[in-house]
């Protein structure tokens, strides 16, 4: 019997990112040379960083281009973990919404 495949099945492909109608998930390091490849995804507006938690530095730095050039794309991050902001001081050009978990 075929089923479909689970949420998180998806994001375990092989690639960079992938594209979930404009939301453009980060899944492994990018560099420069992506940006165009990002841009030309079909009905970009934002970039996530959903289950890729330690993105290099060098890959906030490429985000910080694309983000410059397209000040309309944002920036969502999700995470359940302790979050270190000091990869906001990478990406100056970003307009970020962020949805953490709360634990009282």
């Amino acid at each position: 019997m075929f089923s479909k495949p689970s949420f998180l099945e998806t994001f375990k492909r092989k690639g960079k990112w992938k594209n979930f109608d404009g939301n453009i998930n980060i899944l492994s390091n990018i560099n420069d040379s992506d940006i165009s490849k990002i841009l030309s995804e079909k009905g970009i507006h934002s970039i996530q960083l959903y289950e890729f938690t330690q993105p290099s530095k060098s890959t906030w730095q490429s985000l910080n281009k694309l983000f410059e050039k397209n000040p309309d794309i944002g920036l969502r991050v999700l995470n359940h973990e302790k979050l270190n902001f000091s990869f906001y001081e990478l990406i100056p050009s970003v307009r970020l919404s962020f949805n953490c978990l709360v634990q009282h």
